[in-house]
């Protein structure tokens, strides 16, 4: 069993929920994959592949995946609710272009520093942030 299954399987036995072979389907996808998406992008690539897998299925997943520390939402600005998988990745940051929404994916250690530093200054414990940088890529600016 892969790191993410063992990781949701914990959390699934202390909520006192199943372990589902649909559940266990969509986890699958969502780390087989390595970019952003939403819940439609898993349901159209299992309906592609197959998969007898209802669409509330997956929105009904998605929250316990949060709580789990599987999956972490993006704020885009655009109302669409994008997500990509953290577990075995170093915390990063977005930008988005306002042209094509390219999202572009950066780390920042002076960034990751201060944010630290201001926390700590005004006696906040922080549990996640993110940053998202709007703006025109590289591509759409020439």
């Amino acid at each position: 069993m892969k790191e993410e299954e063992n990781v949701f399987a914990d959390y699934i036995n202390q909520t006192k929920g199943r372990m589902t072979k649909a559940r266990t389907t969509i986890l699958k996808e969502i780390y087989r994959r390595h970019d952003h998406f939403n819940a439609d992008d898993i349901y159209m690539e299992l309906k592609q592949r197959n998969f007898n897998i209802s669409r509330a299925s997956i929105y009904r997943i998605f929250p316990h995946l949060l709580k789990a520390g599987l999956i972490r939402e993006l704020n885009t600005n655009t109302g669409k609710k994008l997500y990509e998988h953290i577990l075995g990745h170093k915390h990063h940051e977005h930008m988005k272009c306002d042209k094509c929404g390219a999202l572009i994916e950066f780390k920042d250690d002076i960034i990751e520093k201060n944010i630290d530093k201001l926390c700590s200054s005004l006696g906040f414990v922080p549990e996640s942030h993110t940053i998202l940088i709007t703006g025109i890529c590289k591509k759409c600016n020439k």
